[in-house]
């Protein structure tokens, strides 16, 4: 099966997403927690009734809901993701992605192993919180620039084998993965725990939507992807651009380097 190419947006954008000829949208869960009642509605009936799909939710949080350090509360944790967690369950989400970086990121004075324990206790509430709505959890890696805490996808992978909890996978995002020099053949010993691919191209240090002049870069990465058997969503996750002009250009860029590596695969490039 092919993936599935989707765009993370908010919903002031999903005309614009569904126009552009997309499968799929994926909701900041810091828009999807702050909706009042009448928004969250809205929401629900647009998605109902409208042509893309909706399964994961990014921008798991606001950067002031601490996931480590002295001020992190449990109880404000949780009180936030059971509000995210009811919504996104009702409108059908299976997972909810954890990037986070400013609010996992050490802050001066801090022991980077104390807070990746922090963390995995974080990521240990929200599971089984999670688990109560049917949510999976994923830990993404983020790259330096944005963190200083879990950046390679390899540290993200190690924490969610040891943790072991049946409802917490990975986001891998391509973006970041490419940002950190990481071999893109690493995507196959971590596979199996791979549940949503995010992308977008650097510039200058931000996320853009896709150009020409980056397939060669990213080429690698959405090969490795198939010859890992990955078929669930690839979304695009900019916070800057064009929309008109850039959603259909990254969307078709997105099914070009798909299709190749199926054409490779067959042609026993596997």
């Amino acid at each position: 099966m092919a993936m599935k190419v989707g765009c993370c947006i908010g919903m002031a954008h999903y005309g614009e997403v569904a126009a552009a000829g997309y499968q799929s949208i994926a909701l900041p869960g810091v828009d999807l927690a702050g909706m009042d009642d009448a928004a969250f509605q809205k929401t629900r009936e647009t998605l109902k009734h409208g042509p893309l799909e909706l399964h994961s939710v990014n921008s798991f949080c606001p950067p002031d809901l601490r996931l480590t350090g002295a001020d992190f509360s449990a109880q404000r944790l949780e009180d936030y993701a059971r509000r995210l967690f009811a919504r996104a369950a009702e409108l059908g989400v299976s997972y909810v992605g954890i990037g986070g970086p400013v609010s996992r990121s050490t802050r001066p004075g801090e022991d980077p192993v104390r807070a990746s324990e922090e963390l995995k206790n974080a990521l240990a509430l929200l599971c089984r919180l999670g688990g109560e709505y049917g949510l999976t959890i994923l830990l993404e890696a983020v790259c330096s620039l944005e963190c200083n805490l879990v950046v390679y996808t390899h540290e993200a992978a190690e924490m969610v084998r040891a943790l072991g909890l049946p409802n917490l996978g990975l986001v891998y995002d391509i973006y970041h993965a490419h940002m950190m020099g990481e071999d893109p053949a690493y995507v196959l010993s971590v596979a199996e725990l791979i549940r949503v691919v995010h992308i977008a191209q650097d510039q200058n240090g931000r996320r853009i939507y896709l150009r020409e002049a980056f397939l060669e870069a990213y080429r690698p990465y959405i090969q490795a992807l198939h010859r890992a058997g990955y078929s669930g969503e690839i979304n695009m996750e900019s916070f800057v651009g064009e929309l008109p002009e850039e959603l259909p250009r990254s969307r078709e860029i997105l099914n070009r380097l798909i299709a190749e590596a199926q054409e490779s695969a067959s042609l026993g490039g596997k």
